[in-house]
């Protein structure tokens, strides 16, 4: 059953209440009726009676209509308020209108208030109606822009035009563009300065969700460029919001994934390559021995002393090739499996130089080496057996890598308190985009398939790793007239 309307009136005459009270009944209007004609009777009324409608003459001798209004506004604006008055100026009701009043009605055509009453009632309707549809809208809203803001995924809404209207902290923080910079008049494709292909791939996935109304997701990885021009490889998702014509766009950093992906890949490569010539190092002295061995099994009483003595010869080099390959493998094992300790002690570095060049002299090198040392850089504290070890494997290298008319050099020198160790050689050098990468580990400048100098490429691997171990560090310098120049600190 309709609640009856409550209608608080505010009139000082008895007798024009009484029509009012008779035009609503004739109208067939149900209502509570409550009648008031001074400030403090009004105010009372107006919080304790509840009315649903308030209809008020614009003058009385203690009080008026325009100050019912602005009580009205302050306390309930929501609830029409009808002037009905004796006399009342077209200027003077506009301004009443401008002031907030729902509506008025000359005392000497009364016809016009149940018309007035159940107009002011259906826009309120109307207006409870929006009201509720609203705030709904306002709390779906806050619900969706908790969600966006609560995920760890940077999501934005772009608008069919490319423009973006919302963006989540998520996306500040990807981007590095703050909300106000992020929306407003630049596109989403310009905003983060997509690759001409990912724009056009965006834009023809945008145009197809749109044109079709399918609020399935699409993914797909992209390129972005955040605010200080990094680029950053996402996965992005585009899903159209129901019943609209934006869509949701997430984007999530995959850039260190990748980055992970390649090195898994290169690592891959290097691994591969190095079994590669793993291989033909173990494999070639393997060869010359069996073979050799086969050999002198079938022919050796028929060869001359000189000529077995060679063999023998070419056999035992073959087995000094065959056990250095075997120690570098296992020098890898240790070192990649355990950190390195060392047995730190003050020495005279000349006669480590010394025994690492006579070591290169014992294994066969004919190549000439030149040694300086300053004053101030004869004596050191290192340990000694490390030291020798990555003094000898840069010798191996330079002389591996340099014509035996070159002599090999080794310069060491104190600055700032520092040892300074290079190994100088005049081989073919390391391009520019090898210096830093020839000291990890399986890298090797050359193809493995065109693998022409002995060795496992290891021993710049295992150099860094002795050098760090002493605080230190290593590097490459190319040489003016041509090679390398190897050096590294000792701190």
């Amino acid at each position: 059953m309709k609640k009856p309307l409550n209608i608080l009136m505010l009139e000082d005459n008895k007798a024009d209440a009484e029509l009012i009270r008779y035009e609503l009944r004739k109208g067939d209007i149900d209502f509570s009726f409550e009648l008031v004609e001074t400030e403090e009777d009004f105010k009372q009324a107006v919080a304790n009676f509840s009315p649903d409608i308030i209809l008020s003459d614009y003058e009385l001798p203690t009080f008026n209509g325009i100050s019912a209004l602005l009580i009205v506004q302050s306390i309930c604006p929501d609830v029409p308020f009808i002037f009905v008055t004796g006399v009342m100026g077209e200027e003077t009701a506009i301004e009443m209108l401008r002031r907030g009043a729902t509506d008025y009605v000359l005392k000497h055509r009364l016809s016009r208030l149940v018309p007035a009453v159940e107009r002011a009632l259906d826009e309120l309707g109307e207006r409870s109606s929006r009201k509720l549809a609203e705030d709904a809208m306002r709390e779906s809203e806050e619900r969706y822009r908790t969600i966006f803001e609560s995920t760890a995924t940077a999501n934005c809404i772009v608008e069919r035009d490319g423009g973006i209207s919302f963006v989540n902290n998520e996306f500040a923080r990807l981007t590095q563009y703050s909300a106000s910079e992020a929306i407003g008049d630049g596109k989403f494709i310009d905003l983060l300065s997509l690759e001409k292909a990912d724009k056009d791939d965006f834009k023809k996935r945008h145009l197809a969700m749109l044109e079709e109304g399918d609020e399935a997701p699409v993914r797909a990885e992209s390129r972005i460029r955040n605010k200080t021009g990094d680029t950053l490889n996402v996965l992005v998702t585009m899903g159209l919001l129901p019943n609209s014509e934006r869509i949701v766009v997430s984007l999530i950093d995959v850039t260190r994934e990748k980055q992970y992906e390649e090195e898994l890949k290169e690592r891959a490569e290097r691994l591969g390559n190095f079994l590669i010539v793993a291989s033909h190092e173990l494999r070639h002295p393997i060869t010359v021995i069996k073979s050799y061995t086969a050999t002198l099994n079938e022919h050796e009483d028929k060869m001359s002393k000189e000529m077995v003595s060679d063999i023998y010869q070419t056999m035992d080099g073959a087995a000094d090739r065959l056990t250095q390959t075997v120690e570098k493998l296992m020098d890898i094992s240790v070192i990649d499996n355990e950190d390195l300790l060392l047995d730190r002690e003050r020495v005279e570095l000349e006669p480590l130089c010394l025994e690492a060049v006579g070591k290169m002299n014992s294994r066969g090198f004919e190549t000439s080496f030149e040694i300086e040392i300053a004053d101030n850089a004869r004596e050191a504290e290192v340990d000694p057996k490390m030291f020798f070890e990555l003094l000898f494997l840069l010798l191996e290298n330079a002389c591996v890598y340099s014509s035996v008319s070159s002599p090999v050099e080794i310069d060491l020198r104190r600055e700032n308190g520092v040892i300074q160790v290079s190994v100088l050689d005049r081989g073919p050098g390391i391009p520019e985009a090898d210096r830093e990468r020839v000291f990890d580990r399986f890298y090797q400048v050359e193809e493995p398939m065109h693998h022409s100098q002995p060795g496992l490429g290891l021993g710049l691997y295992i150099v860094r790793k002795i050098v760090t171990a002493h605080g230190g560090r290593i590097w490459c310098d190319p040489r003016e007239d041509g090679g390398s120049a190897f050096r590294f600190t000792i701190e």
